[in-house]
């Protein structure tokens, strides 16, 4: 074997390992990914895509009945005030106690509202923020800890992609 045939079987293997390590890095390579409005999301480890193709696309995980209900507000100016209208109609409600309700000023600006159903004692979140000038909601439930919540609504939103086979605004 000439050095000819060496250099294209090295140049080979340097592919085929610069291959695998790209895709056993990447959030988004061999995963599932949804489509909320004009975006994509890759789902969580676990998700399937329960209910697409409407206003509200919804990710469920089959081992432990996590859900989520993704929903995209429109343009960010009008989070505030959606924000304040979800939190009234909660605390007005007799059968809801709000567990917490905080709001980290990143990049994303996220708001979170944790509160508790007292009729069926189950906690629910409800999570805004906002990304590419747009303002989304996510609605979960039957999740195991807050710990868990967290990471996956940071995978949720550190996964968002504009869809760029459709018009943007």
């Amino acid at each position: 074997m000439n050095n000819k045939w060496l250099i294209i079987i090295f140049v080979l293997l340097i592919g085929l390992g610069s291959l695998y390590l790209i895709v056993e890095s990447s959030n988004t390579v061999g995963s599932a990914i949804m489509g909320v409005s004009k975006y994509t999301v890759t789902l969580p480890d676990g998700f399937s895509n329960a209910k697409a193709g409407d206003e509200t696309p919804t990710m469920v995980n089959g081992a432990t009945k996590e859900t989520i209900v993704f929903k995209d507000l429109g343009k960010e100016k009008k989070m505030p005030k959606i924000i304040k209208s979800e939190y009234d109609n909660l605390t007005n409600n007799d059968e809801i106690e709000i567990l917490k309700n905080t709001t980290n000023n990143t990049q994303n600006n996220v708001h979170t509202i944790i509160y508790k159903n007292l009729t069926n004692d189950e906690n629910y979140s409800m999570i805004f923020f906002t990304k590419f000038n747009h303002g989304f909601s996510l609605k979960i439930w039957n999740y195991t800890s807050e710990n868990e919540l967290i990471d996956h609504v940071n995978f949720i939103i550190n996964t968002m992609q504009p869809d760029y086979k459709q018009k943007q605004d």
